[in-house]
C-alpha cells in the first residue's frame, strides 16, 4: 500500500511538472510569436521606405540629371569654343586656315569629352530633333533638352562677355564673302552645313541606342563615339570655311540673342541661314536611319507611335 501511495504521488508530481513545462512552453511559444511578429513588420516598413527612396532616385536619374548634364555640356562647349576662338585670333594672325583647323579640332575634342563624361548629351538641337523622329529619345525629354540647350548657350555667351578684358562688342555670326555673290554664297553655306550635319547625325544615330522606357527614354552610346567626333571635326571645318559659326547653330542663336539685349534684332532675324542646312540634314539623316539601319521595332515599314505602356 505504501508503494502504491508513492507511485500515485510520483504520478501527480510528473503530471504537475508536465503541466508546468507545457505552460512554460506555451508562454515561450507566445513570446516567440510576439518576437516573430515584431520582426515581421519591421522589415516591411524598411522596404517600403527604401522603395520610396528608390523611386525618387529614379526620377532624379531619369529626368533631372540628363537635363542638368545637357545644360553643363552645352555651356562648356560654347564657352570653351569662344575662348579658344579669341585666343587663336590673338596668337595666330597670319594664317586664317590654321585658325579654322585648330578651331574645328577644339570643337571635336570638346564633343569627345562631353560624350565620354555625360553619355546622354546631344549638344545640338538638330541632333535632338533627329533623336525625336528616330524614336530613340522620348518627346518630353527632347523638349526639356532643347530648352536646356538654348538657356545654356545664352548663359555661356553672357559669361564669356563678362570675363573679357576688353570692352569690344562680340562679333555677330557672319558669312564669308557674302557681298560678292549673296545668293551663291548662301547656297554654298547651306550645302556645306547639310553635308557636315548629315554626317554627324548619321554617325550619332548609329552608335547610340534607346535605353529606358516610357516618357523618359534616352539615347545612350552603345559603341565608341569616336566616329561622331570625327564627323564633328569635318562638319565644323566645312562650316567655318564659309562662316564664323561651326558645326553647332546654337552659337549663332546665342550670339544673336545676347546682341538683342541692346535692341539689335538684325542678327536674330537672320538666323534662318544657319538653321536651314542643319534642320534639313537632321530630317534626311533620320529618314535614312529609319529606312535602312534602325531596329525592327523602329523601321519605317513598321512605324508605330509610342506604346500604351509608355509612362513615367
Amino acid at each position: 500500500m505504501a508503494s502504491s501511495g508513492k507511485g500515485h504521488s510520483l504520478i501527480k508530481e510528473s503530471k504537475q511538472n508536465g503541466n508546468g513545462n507545457s505552460s512554460k512552453r506555451s508562454i515561450l511559444k507566445n513570446s516567440n510569436d510576439i518576437k516573430c511578429s515584431g520582426s515581421y513588420y519591421t522589415p516591411a516598413i524598411v522596404n517600403y521606405q527604401c522603395n520610396e527612396l528608390d523611386e525618387k532616385g529614379s526620377y532624379f536619374n531619369r529626368i533631372i540629371r540628363p537635363c542638368a548634364a545637357e545644360f553643363v555640356a552645352v555651356f562648356l562647349s560654347i564657352f570653351i569654343g569662344k575662348v579658344m576662338e579669341e585666343e587663336l585670333v590673338l596668337h595666330i594672325t597670319t594664317s586664317n586656315t590654321e585658325r579654322i583647323i585648330l578651331q574645328a579640332f577644339t570643337d571635336s575634342v570638346v564633343v569627345l569629352a562631353m560624350l565620354m563624361a555625360f553619355q546622354t548629351v546631344h549638344l545640338n538641337p538638330v541632333i535632338t530633333l533627329a533623336e525625336f523622329f528616330a524614336l530613340t529619345t522620348a518627346w518630353p525629354m527632347c523638349c526639356a533638352m532643347v530648352i536646356a540647350q538654348m538657356v545654356a548657350s545664352v548663359t555661356a555667351i553672357a559669361s564669356f562677355a563678362m570675363i573679357r578684358l576688353d570692352n569690344l562688342e562680340l562679333q555677330m555670326p557672319t558669312v564669308h564673302n557674302i557681298a560678292m555673290d549673296r545668293v551663291g554664297i548662301m547656297y554654298h553655306l547651306i550645302l556645306s552645313q547639310f553635308i557636315g550635319t548629315l554626317l554627324v547625325i548619321v554617325t550619332h544615330l548609329l552608335v547610340t541606342g534607346r535605353t529606358g522606357s516610357g516618357l523618359t527614354a534616352l539615347a545612350r552610346p552603345k559603341e565608341s563615339p569616336l566616329s561622331v567626333v570625327a564627323a564633328v571635326f569635318v562638319s565644323s571645318l566645312l562650316c567655318l570655311l564659309n562662316s564664323t559659326v561651326g558645326w553647332n547653330p546654337l552659337l549663332a542663336f546665342a550670339l544673336a540673342s545676347y546682341g538683342s539685349i541692346d535692341c539689335n534684332f538684325g542678327p536674330l532675324q537672320m538666323q534662318g541661314v544657319f538653321w536651314i542646312g542643319p534642320c534639313l540634314a537632321s530630317l534626311s539623316a533620320c529618314f535614312l536611319y529609319r529606312l535602312l539601319f534602325a531596329g525592327k521595332e523602329f523601321r519605317l515599314i513598321k512605324c508605330t507611335t509610342w506604346n500604351e505602356s509608355d509612362h513615367l
